[in-house]
């Protein structure tokens, strides 16, 4: 059945460079097309071509008659192309309101109507829109907010370890990591608290 499959289409969550590695069983697969949207607005975003479809973690282009701006998500100012901040949407498919509920339209919506997602986001040179997580999973450490994806990323990429969660508790973070050996050596433990991230 594999050998029929040409391309494979996401819109659950954005596909991270270790998740690929089951997609590789497919034959004929030619493209893994990521696509972004929400209950609140549908499709948001896709990607467009083979070269788009190679760059894992991006989410495309904006889909047709979708606006959008990133946002400071302390100030509400808008940014320039690669700072991330919250992604902000208007467009015809975009919802109304909740019916009744002027709270949860005051939360959603900025005075100008522009749907706010909870996603913090960042669009490149190219226009490709990269999600980095959701602003209500973000680690609050002193004057950072640091997105968990991030963190299980940068763990990902040691050598060791097969995979990891990042999971904030009060008053810290904790890491969960899977060893993809019996060992871990404490230079590799050491080595992470030197890296940083953005």
């Amino acid at each position: 059945m594999t050998k029929h499959v040409v391309f494979i289409y996401v819109f659950v969550s954005v596909i991270h460079e270790y998740g690929t590695e089951g997609i590789h069983e497919f034959r004929s697969l030619s493209d893994v097309h990521q696509a972004y949207g929400s209950t609140e607005a549908g499709g948001i975003s896709r990607m467009i071509g083979h070269d788009e479809c190679r760059r894992l973690r991006w989410v495309g282009r904006l889909s047709q008659d979708v606006e959008s701006k990133t946002v400071d998500t302390v100030t509400g100012q808008p940014l320039s192309i690669g700072q991330s901040g919250e992604l902000w949407i208007r467009g015809p498919a975009c919802m109304i309101g909740y019916v009744g509920d002027e709270e949860a339209n005051g939360r959603a919506f900025d005075s100008s109507g522009w749907l706010k997602t909870g996603d913090l986001c960042y669009f490149d040179v190219d226009g490709l829109l990269f999600v980095l997580d959701r602003l209500k999973e973000l680690i609050k450490y002193k004057a950072y907010q640091v997105p968990p994806a991030e963190l299980e990323h940068l763990l990902q990429s040691l050598p060791g370890i097969a995979d990891a969660a990042v999971v904030p508790y009060v008053p810290t973070s904790v890491s969960l990591i899977s060893a993809s050996s019996h060992s871990l050596s404490l230079s590799l433990s050491l080595s992470l608290r030197k890296r940083q991230v953005s």
